[in-house]
């Protein structure tokens, strides 16, 4: 009676494809200190060397040394500046090489887009972030592997890494994956491309983009050190931008920046006296601020009322917004005015903002 092989799913192909590459990874920190410990020690005795050279120049220029300097030991000297030279630019080049290729077992920045690749696949394709490199065969059954080439870069909550997204499908169906999908898919959640650099191979039964870099950000941010006064200075700048950009004047205008703000030809807002505070309860930070919001028109067709709602308008949109640097703002923003409403064109106004973000120290 013939017995039947099991065979593997695609759960257990990931498993050992990432223990394969976990093992690369212990090796390669290995290598990676060996090369810069070489690197180093080359880069020193090449020194030594020119040390050693100059020296017989200047003992064989001084009359009362020049015997001191046998013409074997300065031909040693001389070819020993060749030698060292070549160890020194082959072990750099060595460690600059492993450096450009780092194994690494990160896949935090897959984990997000992976979550964009399934908003535009039909639902029964399996999706799975990886760091490994995953070989798999066509397939009746479509799934997708998205796959993190680089580590992780951390700047000011937003996480950039290398991603290819690859789909396995039947050969006889059509591609499922295009470039297009993929931007926009990434920019419906508010994340970005830097310039688009994104590029899309289809084969027989694959279908393939590769993305140069994918600018993520979590839910809650990861941000390890409290906000800077320079970023939160310029997060709440924002409300000058959006607010100004609401202002219905009937027709294009052009914005010339002023400093914390924007001003035209018939008003102005900028955001001053910017305060905040943060504070972290089991590694959750919350962030306080509260902005002046000063503004004024300088005619009498566009009332100061209409300026004022604009702004109200971009504080109530803050909510869930990501701001670089400080996390992303949850529900309460308030506003109150500072100064009476006067209406008068020509009258400074000031109303204040207070809203709060949210953040993760690790």
């Amino acid at each position: 009676m013939a017995t039947k092989t099991a065979t593997n799913t695609l759960a257990d192909v990931i498993k050992k494809a990432e223990a394969d590459h976990e093992k690369k990874a212990d090796s390669y920190g290995v290598h990676l200190l060996s090369a810069r410990e070489k690197a180093e020690q080359y880069a020193t005795e090449a020194e030594q060397a020119e040390e050693r050279l100059n020296g017989y120049r200047a003992s064989l220029g001084r009359r009362a040394d020049a015997e001191a300097v046998t013409p074997e030991a300065f031909a040693t000297a001389f070819h020993n500046i060749e030698r060292t030279s070549l160890l020194r630019d082959g072990a750099a080049r060595i460690l600059a090489d492993l450096k450009k290729r780092p194994v690494h077992s990160d896949s935090h920045v897959a984990e997000r887009i992976a979550e964009a690749v399934r908003a535009i696949l039909p639902s029964d394709v399996e999706v799975i972030h990886t760091f490994a490199d995953v070989r798999g065969d066509d397939t009746d059954n479509a799934y997708a592997i998205v796959r993190q080439i680089t580590p992780t870069k951390f700047t000011g909550g937003r996480e950039a890494a290398e991603v290819i997204v690859t789909v396995r499908r039947n050969p006889r169906f059509a591609a499922m994956l295009t470039r297009d999908k993929i931007l926009n898919a990434v920019k419906s959640r508010g994340w970005y491309i830097p310039g688009e650099r994104a590029h899309e191979t289809h084969g027989v039964g694959v279908d393939e983009v590769r993305i140069q870099e994918a600018v993520v950000f979590s839910a809650v941010p990861i941000l390890k050190q409290d906000p800077a006064d320079s970023m939160v200075n310029r997060a709440a700048s924002v409300l000058a931008f959006e607010g100004a950009s609401r202002v219905d004047l009937g027709g294009p205008v052009t914005f010339q920046p002023i400093s914390g703000g924007v001003r035209t030809g018939q008003f102005s807002i900028t955001v001053r006296n910017v305060k905040h505070s943060s504070s972290v309860s089991k590694g959750e930070r919350t962030t306080d601020v509260i902005a002046e919001v000063a503004f004024q028109t300088s005619t009498l067709s566009l009332p100061t009322g209409e300026v004022r709602q604009a702004i109200t308008e971009a504080a109530q949109t803050l909510p869930g917004r990501f701001l670089e640097g400080v996390g992303v703002v949850v529900e309460g923003v308030a506003i109150r005015p500072v100064t009476t409403p006067s209406g008068t064109p020509g009258t400074q106004e000031v109303v204040a903002v207070k809203f709060s973000a949210k953040s993760v120290t690790a």
